[in-house]
């Protein structure tokens, strides 16, 4: 029996003979006869032919493991362990030295009048970088306890540069 080119694929696919093994059966046995029960490769076996609604799927899709950390610890138990941390890091913080604030510690600083604004500037980048990590869901840090021991949280914002004026 031969078969032909519009026949279908005696894979089984259900595709035509010449869009599935034409080509690969040329190449690798006589064209004459392919017997029904031949092996399929492992590849075009596992290939798909029905179609999958996306409700089905959601029903049939396994549940998601619970939240775990990469520490292997519960969040609460994570968090609370990041916010000790971050609350020593910016206890120690306020006595380093700093290339932001031309080598001098924030405590110096916040006793320079002319390096004032460069530390609220600091503080205010701070500031914000620590809210993006709040509404993240992350720990963060309330910087008004550094602007509190520095003496700044009474400060009004100063305008340490002017933008250059844009162009229309």
């Amino acid at each position: 029996m031969t078969l032909g080119r519009n026949d279908l694929c005696w894979c089984g696919s259900g595709r035509k003979y010449k869009k599935c093994l034409l080509e690969s059966d040329q190449k690798s046995r006589p064209a004459q006869s392919t017997p029904k029960e031949a092996p399929l490769p492992r590849s075009h076996s596992e290939e798909a032919d029905d179609f999958t609604s996306v409700e089905s799927a959601m029903r049939n899709k396994k549940p998601e493991p619970s939240p775990t950390t990469g520490s292997g610890l519960p969040p609460e138990v994570e968090r609370e362990f990041e916010q000790k941390w971050l609350d020593e890091h910016y206890r120690k913080w306020l006595d380093m030295p700093l290339p932001a604030l031309d080598g001098k510690a924030p405590r110096q600083a916040a006793g320079i009048p002319s390096m004032r604004a460069q530390l609220i500037d600091l503080l205010k980048f701070i500031e914000n970088g620590e809210e993006r990590k709040r509404r993240g869901g992350h720990a963060s840090y309330d910087v008004s306890k550094l602007k509190a021991a520095l003496g700044v949280a009474s400060d009004p914002s100063p305008i340490t540069h002017n933008p250059a004026p844009m162009a229309y």
